[in-house]
């Protein structure tokens, strides 16, 4: 058995309460351990390898078992807040809606085994402003490099990060349009508090994925956020709905792969992948919860290329786009200038003068993986 395929054995059994196959001989828990932090899934693996607890020498057990306590007190921190915050702004008559992870972590066996970076949850651009304030008040910073063109992030020591989305995709993504009329899709669950219905809970958790898939990758974690929904709602859900609005969100083929996936992988029946479901299954294993830098350009070149373009025109496409990313991504760089499409070239000017004095190693390194991405796709 390999790494990959205990990895998922363990998760598979911590989702079960089964008892887990002993360890070959040919792994070390190091080896498991260090996967479980690259996927965000400490705990979870955690609870299925504690009857081999007395295998974990050289205080592996200990470190193991401290971050996964450090993550259970983020974990009840971050559910208090969610309610306080969602209690903040019904006060203050800002509609909101909690996204991904503060949803679905309630249909795992135990909700702190599915960690969390960040508290996420929608909120109407028009009210932006106003929810900016609300949270600087109430002692959050605002983290001004790490705005998008959809969220802004903030961050509350030790634990909390919060990120506000004004959309639930990036404007520049091909797919934001789904969502446009987003606030007339969910339902009322008090006075400014919303919620999406499982079908479109479901689509969205898939299309959060697609979106990070194509530009670096997906991890574990993720699978297990399909597979827990599926198991919990498949016989509620009106499938062919479901796949009409994957036809409109152009995702199809994807949504259909990581469905199997997720089956494959957790399901008590044996599913066969196809050879393009492998390949995708394959990226996830080898990612890490995000995704990372080094499969990002290769995930970018894959996309380009299957719509039907040359490597060169690929790379070309590429660089293009990153000299002269679009007004929405620009107003994510720079919120305060970006007042209107017609600064678009001042704020190009200004990002290659940030990159010029700030980020020159940065740029250096983006032009190396540009280049190993393109001799690791031609090697395939």
């Amino acid at each position: 058995m390999t790494l990959h395929e205990y990895f998922v054995h363990l998760l598979q059994s911590a989702l079960t309460g089964d008892r887990p196959l002993p360890k070959p001989d040919t792994l070390t828990w190091q080896e498991i351990y260090a996967m479980a932090k690259k996927h965000s899934l400490t705990t979870m693996v955690l609870q299925a390898a504690n009857v081999f607890s007395h295998e974990l020498n050289d205080g592996l057990y200990e470190k193991w078992l401290d971050r996964s306590t450090k993550l259970v007190a983020k974990f009840v921190n971050q559910e208090f807040e969610e309610s306080r915050l969602s209690d903040l702004l019904e006060n203050a008559k800002i509609p909101h809606m909690l996204l991904k992870g503060a949803w679905v972590r309630n249909l795992f066996p135990s909700p702190q085994l599915r960690e969390m970076s960040d508290i996420d949850i929608l909120i109407p651009a028009s009210m932006a402003t106003k929810a900016h304030d609300l949270v600087v008040s109430d002692g959050y910073v605002f983290k001004e490099e790490c705005t998008t063109s959809h969220n802004t992030e903030y961050v509350k020591k030790p634990y909390l990060i919060l990120e506000l989305h004004t959309a639930m995709l990036p404007l520049e993504s091909r797919q934001s349009d789904y969502y446009e009329d987003i606030w007339s899709k969910t339902t009322k669950i008090s006075d400014y508090r919303h919620e999406l219905s499982v079908e479109q809970q479901f689509i969205y958790c898939i299309a959060h994925m697609h979106k990070h898939y194509i530009y670096c990758g997906i991890g574990i974690r993720s699978v297990l956020d399909i597979f827990v929904l599926l198991k919990a709602y498949c016989n509620q859900f009106d499938i062919e709905t479901i796949r009409n609005e994957f036809k409109k969100l152009g995702m199809e083929q994807f949504a259909e792969a990581v469905c199997h996936i997720a089956l494959a992988w957790f399901g008590k029946k044996e599913y066969k992948l196809t050879a393009s479901e492998q390949e995708i299954a394959e990226d996830i294993l080898n990612s890490e919860t995000y995704g990372n830098r080094s499969s990002r350009t290769e995930h970018i070149l894959k996309n380009e290329m299957n719509q039907g373009k040359s490597m060169l025109s690929a790379k070309r496409s590429y660089l293009r786009r990153r000299m002269f990313p679009d007004y929405n991504y620009m107003k994510g760089v720079f919120p305060r200038m970006m007042k209107s499409p017609i600064l678009l070239p001042v704020g190009w000017v200004a990002r290659w003068g940030k990159g010029l004095f700030t980020k020159k190693d940065s740029m250096k390194k983006e032009l190396i993986e540009l280049r190993e991405a393109e001799k690791k796709m031609e090697r395939r």
